[in-house]
């Protein structure tokens, strides 16, 4: 948001503090509900690859999900990060938790909004998976038991990557 000018103008402090009091205010003004759920209804046939279709279609499941059941997160493995960026979407208001064996995806997933990304070492079952989120999700006070948590993971179908399901965890 900043130009090399203003950055480095006379008042650099305050050219941020004023960025600063402009983002905190439009986000505080923003409707993340109706933005959800305008991109819930968008059509995405024909859009992009059958596994992007499938994916987008189960992430705006889970959204609603999350929303309905008011989860206090949304976990999703990804070894790409495409399952993250397309629940991210949304704009959630609980945290999204990515959990993936690739350190390099967990970087990138940092600058993803709303993202919190973990790198785990591969696993190859999905229930070790979401034991693992939610131990987590407990350590780090983000969830308690009687909390409902949304779980999307995905498999391989045909060599490409497709988030294809979503679990309601109630965390015990």
């Amino acid at each position: 948001m900043l130009s090399g000018e203003t950055a480095i103008g006379d008042d650099p402090v305050g050219v941020v503090v004023t960025m600063d009091r402009i983002l905190r205010r439009a986000e505080k003004s923003f409707d993340y509900d109706n933005w959800g759920t305008s991109l819930g209804v968008q059509r995405i046939t024909g859009a992009g690859s059958r596994a992007i279709r499938i994916t987008a279609a189960v992430t705006g499941a889970a959204w609603r999900a999350a929303m309905e059941e008011q989860a206090v997160a949304i976990v999703a493995c990804t070894r790409s990060g495409m399952t993250v960026r397309s629940i991210s979407r949304f704009r959630p208001p609980m945290p999204i938790v990515a959990i993936t064996p690739s350190e390099s995806t967990a970087r990138q997933l940092h600058s993803s909004w709303g993202v919190q990304a973990t790198y785990v070492s591969p696993a190859t079952d999905i229930d070790d998976l979401c034991d693992f989120a939610i131990t987590q999700l407990k350590l780090s006070g983000l969830a308690k038991s009687g909390d409902t948590v949304v779980v999307m993971a995905g498999s391989a179908s045909g060599g490409a990557a497709i988030t294809d399901t979503v679990r309601m965890i109630i965390v015990s």
